[in-house]
């Protein structure tokens, strides 16, 4: 039979010793309960701090909770780009695949992980569309510890250039303060032609950018949204 618990507070003056009530439950089950609603709030906090850093809905709250699955070879190609299972190196990432294959989910997992004190998620059709000059969009992303930009292929390209030059900023600025930057696309790597499509979409200064921090990490895999599997 469970007995009282014995607490013994010190004051400022002098030390007394208070004797806790059984609770209805019992001590153990008291005890199963309050670690259970401590594991609540930390996976809240945890879901919080994913979207506030932009992760969508679905993986902040997938992530929270553990369900992430680390067999899927979107997921274990980041960490290949990582010492010792560690976060990637400092550098510019892109993690190519067909469309269902876990890539977004792998870069939420890892972002949420090794993203540092300020992680940034961003589309890339999200990210085209904002103007060039909105001072508060460019100061987070100047500020991010690690950064996904997530998509990239299906932005709109203006005619002048604009997103080129823009998207070569973003990189440059990665590569130039040290900071991780992973690119998820559906563009591959390698063509039938032996050239690499997204080095010739992107250009050359990009795809030098990756090349040097060893950042082509090519994944394959079925479509789990048309199999019913969860990313």
């Amino acid at each position: 039979m469970s007995k009282n618990r014995n607490l013994r507070i010190v004051g400022p003056s002098e030390a007394f010793a208070l004797d806790l009530p059984v609770p209805s439950e019992g001590w153990e089950a008291h005890d199963a309960r309050v670690a259970e609603g401590r594991r609540i709030d930390e996976s809240r906090a945890r879901a919080r701090a994913n979207l506030e850093a932009g992760i969508p809905d679905l993986f902040a709250r997938r992530i929270a909770t553990g369900e992430v699955r680390p067999e899927l070879p979107a997921m274990r190609a980041l960490q290949s780009a990582g010492a010792d299972g560690g976060p990637p190196r400092a550098g510019i990432y892109v993690l190519s695949g067909p469309t269902g294959c876990g890539k977004s989910m792998a870069a939420a997992a890892w972002l949420a992980e090794f993203g540092g004190r300020a992680p940034l998620w961003d589309s890339a059709a999200r990210l085209s569309a904002t103007s060039r000059y909105d001072a508060d969009a460019r100061a987070r992303r100047e500020s991010a510890t690690g950064m996904v930009l997530d998509d990239l292929g299906v932005e709109y390209a203006d005619r002048g250039g604009n997103w080129q030059a823009d998207l070569d900023a973003l990189v440059d600025w990665f590569y130039g303060h040290g900071r991780p930057l992973v690119v998820t696309t559906n563009i591959p790597l390698a063509g039938r032609d032996g050239r690499n499509p997204f080095a010739d979409r992107y250009q050359a200064r990009i795809a030098s950018r990756v090349a040097e921090s060893l950042g082509w990490l090519a994944v394959s895999g079925p479509d789990l949204r048309r199999r019913g599997g969860r990313q």
